[in-house]
C-alpha cells in the first residue's frame, strides 16, 4: 500500500501542530521516518488515498464469534443481565457496569477504576466497545479471549471480590436465571463457565 501514496508528511505536521501533544506529534515523525526508510525516500513520504483508506478500514460484514461459544440471542440477554448484575460483586453494590458504564463510552471516567468496597485500582478502566476484534485483552495481553477474560474481574480480591462457587450458588437460587440459563444452554444450571460465555456475547 505504501506505493500508493504521493507526498506530504510536511503539510501533514504543519496541520497537526497547533492541536498535538508534543509526545503525540513526536510519534507521527517517528511513524513518518519510518515509512520513509521503507519506501528508500528520506525526504518524501506518501500519504494514502481515500480510496486505501477505506479498504482498510472498512467496517466488518460481521462479529466474529468462536466455535466454542456461538451467538445466540438467548445467550446475549443473559449476557446482558450478568453485565448490570450487582449480583456479581460480594458486596452485591458492583456490577460490571460499575467500571463499565455505557453512558460513559462504556468506561466509568476515572484516571483509576475503583473496587468494590470504593477502593482505588492500579489502573483505568478501559472501554470495552470492539473487543470482539481484540487479543489478546488486560494491559499486559494475559487473556487470549473474551471468554478467558470475562471472570477475571468478578473474581479477582481487588475489583469485585465474588468467589465463583459463592456467585454460582447465589445465582443458582434465583429461578429467573435458571431460566435464563435454560434458554441460553439447554440446561437451567448456573455455571461458571455459562456466566463467562454469556458475558463475552454480550
Amino acid at each position: 500500500m505504501l506505493e500508493e501514496w504521493p507526498i506530504v508528511f510536511k503539510e501533514m505536521f504543519r496541520t497537526a501542530r497547533s492541536g498535538l501533544p508534543r509526545g503525540a506529534l513526536a510519534g507521527l515523525v517517528a511513524i513518518g521516518l519510518g515509512l520513509a526508510a521503507a519506501q528508500g525516500a528520506p525526504d518524501q513520504v506518501a500519504v494514502p488515498t481515500l480510496a486505501s483508506l477505506q479498504a482498510l478500514y472498512r467496517r466488518p460484514a460481521a462479529i466474529p464469534f468462536p466455535a466454542a461459544n456461538p451467538y445466540s440471542d438467548a445467550k446475549l440477554r443473559l449476557g446482558q443481565a450478568l453485565f448490570f448484575d450487582p449480583r456479581l460483586s460480594r458486596s452485591n453494590a458492583t456490577s460490571c457496569a460499575s467500571c463499565h458504564n455505557p453512558a460513559l463510552g462504556w468506561e466509568d471516567g476515572l484516571r483509576r477504576a475503583r473496587g468494590d468496597h470504593a477502593n482505588t485500582l492500579r489502573r483505568a478502566s478501559p472501554t470495552i466497545l470492539n473487543l470482539a476484534w481484540a487479543e489478546p485483552l488486560m494491559w499486559d495481553g494475559r487473556k487470549d479471549s473474551l471468554e478467558d477474560q470475562a471472570l477475571g474481574p468478578v473474581t479477582d480480591a481487588g475489583e469485585m471480590n465474588q468467589p465463583l462457587d459463592e456467585l454460582v450458588a447465589e445465582l443458582g437460587a434465583v429461578p429467573g436465571y435458571r431460566r435464563m440459563f435454560g434458554e441460553a444452554f439447554g440446561q437451567e444450571q448456573v455455571t461458571g463457565e455459562g456466566i463467562a460465555a454469556a458475558l463475552a456475547t454480550f
